[in-house]
Parts: C-alpha cells; sequence; structure tokens
C-alpha cells in the first residue's frame, strides 16, 4: 500500500527499485568481481534515472544556463543606469555567453555609486519580475522565482567571497574604500535571501512526485536561446564588444 506522510500521497518506491534491482540483474552473490559490481549498478542507474531525474535534470540544467546569462545582462544594466544617472559615460560593455560581463568607462565621476550598482539592480530586477509572474499567476512563475533566486545567490557570492578573491566588482569596492565586513555581510545576507527563494522549488523541477512538463523545458530552453543570440548580437556591435 502506498504511504501517507503529512497527507501527502507519497508512493512506495521500494518495490520499484526492487523489481528494476532484478530486471537489470544486480548481482548478490558474494563472489562478483568489482568489475561486474560496477557494471550491473551502472546499467541499474541507466535504467531507473533516465525514466524519473531526466527531464529534472534537463530543465534545472537550461534553467540554469538561462540564469546565469540573465544574470549578467541585469548586472551590468546596474552599471550602466548608475553611471547615466551620475553623469558618467559608457565605454564599453562585455556580454558574451563565454565570457565574463565587465562594463567599462570613458567618465565616472561617482565610482562607489557606479560600483554598486551592478548587485543591487541585479538583485532588484529579477525579484521584481519574479513578483509579477508571481502576480499575475504565470504559468512558469517558478522559473522566474529560481532566476530571481540564482541572481541572489551569485550576487551574494559575489562579494561574500572577496574575503578570499577579491575580484571585479569587490575589488573596486576595497578600493574605494568599502569595508571588508560591509561585503561579506551583505553577500552572506543576500546569498541567504536567494537560498530561501529556492525553497522547495526541487518539486517543481520534478525531483518529486510532480512530473516535469514538456513546456516548461521549451520555455527555459527558448530563454537561453534568446539570450545566447542576443548577447551575441551585442558583441557583434562595433562600439559595444
Amino acid at each position: 500500500m502506498p504511504k501517507t506522510v503529512a497527507g501527502a500521497h507519497v508512493p512506495d518506491a521500494l518495490s520499484t527499485v526492487t523489481q528494476a534491482s532484478k530486471n537489470v540483474g544486480i548481482p548478490t552473490k558474494a563472489g562478483c568481481s568489482s568489475v561486474q559490481h560496477f557494471r550491473e549498478w551502472y546499467n541499474f542507474g541507466m535504467a531507473v534515472l533516465p525514466r524519473q531525474m531526466l527531464p529534472a535534470a534537463c530543465l534545472l540544467a537550461l534553467s540554469s544556463a538561462a540564469s546565469w546569462l540573465g544574470m549578467m545582462v541585469v548586472h551590468e544594466s546596474g552599471h550602466m543606469l548608475h553611471a547615466w544617472f551620475s553623469g558618467g559615460r559608457v565605454a564599453r560593455v562585455v556580454l558574451h555567453p563565454l565570457a565574463f560581463s565587465r562594463t567599462d568607462f570613458s567618465e565616472n565621476p561617482h565610482p562607489l555609486f557606479v560600483a554598486w550598482g551592478g548587485v543591487l539592480w541585479g538583485c532588484v530586477l529579477p525579484l521584481t519580475l519574479a513578483a509579477v509572474g508571481r502576480a499575475c499567476r504565470f504559468r512558469f512563475a517558478f522559473l522566474l522565482r529560481f532566476f530571481a533566486g540564482f541572481c541572489f545567490v551569485a550576487n551574494g557570492a559575489y562579494l561574500a567571497t572577496s574575503v578570499l578573491i577579491p575580484v571585479g566588482d569587490s575589488e573596486d569596492l576595497l578600493r574605494l574604500g568599502v569595508p571588508l565586513w560591509t561585503l561579506v555581510c551583505s553577500g552572506t545576507v543576500m546569498a541567504a535571501g536567494g537560498f530561501a527563494m529556492w525553497n522547495r522549488i526541487g518539486i517543481e523541477f520534478g525531483f518529486g512526485d510532480q512530473p516535469v512538463t514538456r513546456p516548461a523545458i521549451v520555455f527555459a530552453l527558448g530563454c537561453s536561446v534568446l539570450l545566447a543570440a542576443g548577447m551575441l548580437g551585442w558583441s557583434a556591435l562595433p562600439s559595444w564588444s
């Protein structure tokens, strides 16, 4: 009989695993060699995992790729916005799917204000997008929530790891007089907020009883392709490569 925990229907996976092990032929005799054990367990994993985990893993990989590209776009947008608001002039924006993003300035009268713009808007814009998606009951709102959490974790780690490897914005902020503890504390809070957004999101990604829908995978793939194509097009512009 299926078991229920706190009112939730949980299938009895033991019988599934037992039957799969019989079908694949998991060795149980003491005389089996290590190589044979490895081969049989590998075949067992290939027989069981693809049916249950491959769609979820595919959605997670595509969503992570799209989130990484989108995170770089909103992060550099924050730098550009702060530069324009403070009278600066953007000279070059590096946005390429296979490179780390960067914004260079020909004039930057307020470098501290501009340096904070990346992580600030790099979190605010995705959070706003996720909130709008939830309010509008968007079908793939959980993917927008994943994107927002990804941006919080990435930007938070960017600042928090300055205690070990200060690079990019964190290096600039330290050089401009921001205390190290400020970066570590703010980065830790950001990362913690991102992990909080991911709480229980694995269920919607298919790591549980809820199956992954094909439209969700197509949506994540489409976002990845569009972002990559847009960044390649941006890189091809002579003034912004």
